[in-house]
C-alpha cells in the first residue's frame, strides 16, 4: 500500500459539486467528504460547489483541511426556476438544466482560467459545466439517474409517473453523450454500468465506509429493535419505509410483538412523519447515526426503487448490524444472501428473513461477522480513493 501511495503524482484539481460536502447529510455528501479528506492530503485541491443555504464558518473550515481553495456559489428555488425558464426548450434531463446558473459559470471560467491538470465533476447535472474545457475530466456520475428515473416511473402514478418517465428517457442519452464526449466516468456498481452501456471509459468505483469511525460491536444490543437509516426526504428512501410500515412490519409484529422499527434519517417527508406510533419511531435528524445502528438487534433496508451503491448498507455491516435488504439495496456491495446478509424478496419472504433474524442469535452474529470482514475487504474509502486517482491518470491520457 505504501508503494501505491508513494507513486501518486501530485495534481492540481478542480473538484465541482453540486452539494457543498459538509455536513454530511446525502450520499453525494458522504462520497465527496471523503473523496476530498484522502485527496487533499496528495493533491492540491480547488473545491468549488452550490450551496442551498449559507455555510457557516465552521463548516467551511472543516473542509478547508483538505482543500487548497473553496469557492462556494450558492443557488435557491428562485435560481433554478430561472434556469429552468431560460433554457425551456433544452433538450437536457431537467436535472442538469436547472443547475445552469449564471453563477456556476462565472465561477468555473475564473477557476478554469488558472489552469488545472484535471477536473473532477460529480453528478451528471453538474456536467455541463465541464464539457469543452479542455481540461481532462472525471465525471463521476455515481449512478445510472436513468435507471433511478424509471425505477421511480415504476413506483409513482399519475403525473409524477409521466415526469420520471421523461426524466428517465432524457437522462439515458445524456449519460450516453456524456460516455462519449468526456474523458473518463465512473459509477458505484456493475449495475449502474450495465444500465449505462459498456463503454471502455465508463468504470465502476465503489462507496467505501470509514472503518475507524464505524466500529464493529455486537454488545449493548436492544431486543427486536430495528432500524433505517437514510435521507427521509429522498424518494427511493421514503418509498421504502412506507411498504415496510404498513406491508412488512404488521408481519413481523403478529409473530413477535415486542418489535419496534425506528427511521432516521434528515428531513423526513410528511408520509414519513406520519408513520410514527404503534412501534414505530421517526428520529428526524439525529447528531450521529452510529448511536443507533449500533444498539439495533437488525437494519432494513427494504428498496424498491433508486440506484447505486447504498451507503446504509455498508456502514450497517461495519457496525456489526445484521442487514435484511431488498436485491436493489445491494448494488455492488457484492454481498451474499444468507452469508453477508439476509435478502427479502417480497413482504412476506422479507418479513419472514427479519424474523429469522429476531429469533436467532447465532444467525445473527454469524451475517454480523461477515458482512464486516466484507466491508473490511472491498469498502474502504482508502481503496476507493486509490482506484480513482488511478482513474484520474488514465483520463490524463486520452
Amino acid at each position: 500500500m505504501r508503494a501505491a501511495v508513494a507513486s501518486v503524482v501530485r495534481r492540481r484539481i478542480l473538484f465541482v459539486a453540486a452539494r457543498f460536502p459538509y455536513p454530511v447529510l446525502k450520499g453525494d455528501q458522504v462520497r465527496a467528504y471523503h473523496q476530498l479528506r484522502l485527496l487533499g492530503a496528495r493533491h492540491d485541491i480547488t473545491l468549488v460547489a452550490f450551496a442551498d443555504r449559507p455555510v457557516t464558518a465552521e463548516e467551511r473550515a472543516h473542509v478547508a483541511q483538505f482543500c487548497r481553495e473553496i469557492v462556494i456559489v450558492p443557488i435557491s428555488r428562485i435560481d433554478m426556476a430561472l434556469a429552468l425558464a431560460r433554457h425551456c426548450r433544452s433538450p437536457l434531463p431537467l436535472q442538469a438544466v436547472v443547475y445552469q446558473t449564471p453563477a456556476m459559470t462565472a465561477a468555473l471560467s475564473e477557476q478554469l482560467a488558472r489552469g488545472f491538470d484535471l477536473i473532477h465533476v460529480q453528478l451528471a447535472r453538474m456536467a455541463e459545466h465541464a464539457i469543452g474545457s479542455g481540461t481532462p475530466c472525471v465525471v463521476d456520475l455515481i449512478d445510472a439517474l436513468s435507471l433511478n428515473m424509471s425505477r421511480r416511473a415504476n413506483e409513482k402514478r399519475g403525473l409524477p409517473a409521466a415526469i420520471a418517465a421523461l426524466e428517465a428517457r432524457r437522462m439515458r442519452g445524456y449519460e450516453r453523450r456524456l460516455c462519449e464526449t468526456v474523458s473518463q466516468l465512473s459509477v458505484v456498481s456493475p449495475i449502474d454500468r450495465s444500465a449505462i452501456g459498456s463503454y471502455a471509459n465508463l468504470t465502476v468505483n465503489g462507496n467505501g465506509v470509514d472503518l475507524d469511525a464505524f466500529r464493529f460491536s455486537r454488545r449493548g444490543r436492544q431486543a427486536n429493535a430495528l432500524v433505517f437509516t437514510g435521507n427521509m426526504s429522498y424518494f427511493p428512501n421514503v418509498n421504502a419505509v412506507r411498504w415496510f410500515a404498513h406491508e412488512v412490519f404488521p408481519l413481523i409484529v403478529r409473530v413477535v410483538p415486542t418489535a419496534t422499527f425506528t427511521i432516521v434519517g434528515t428531513n423526513p417527508a410528511r408520509e414519513v412523519s406520519a408513520l410514527a406510533g404503534r412501534g414505530i419511531t421517526v428520529t428526524g435528524h439525529v447528531p450521529d447515526v452510529r448511536t443507533y445502528l449500533a444498539r439495533a438487534t437488525a437494519a432494513v433496508v427494504p428498496m424498491r426503487a433508486g440506484t447505486g451503491m447504498q451507503n446504509k448498507v455498508i456502514e450497517a455491516m461495519a457496525c456489526g448490524t445484521p442487514i435484511v435488504a431488498t436485491g436493489y439495496a445491494l448494488g455492488g456491495i457484492g454481498a451474499e444472501d444468507g452469508r453477508s446478509v439476509m435478502i427479502g424478496r417480497d413482504a412476506a419472504h422479507f418479513a419472514t428473513q427479519t424474523i429469522r433474524l429476531l429469533r436467532e442469535p447465532a444467525l445473527r452474529d454469524r451475517i454480523a461477522r461477515e458482512g464486516r470482514l466484507l466491508v473490511e475487504r472491498d469498502h474502504s474509502w482508502e481503496r476507493s480513493v486509490r482506484d480513482l486517482e488511478a482513474l484520474y491518470e488514465r483520463a490524463m491520457r486520452r
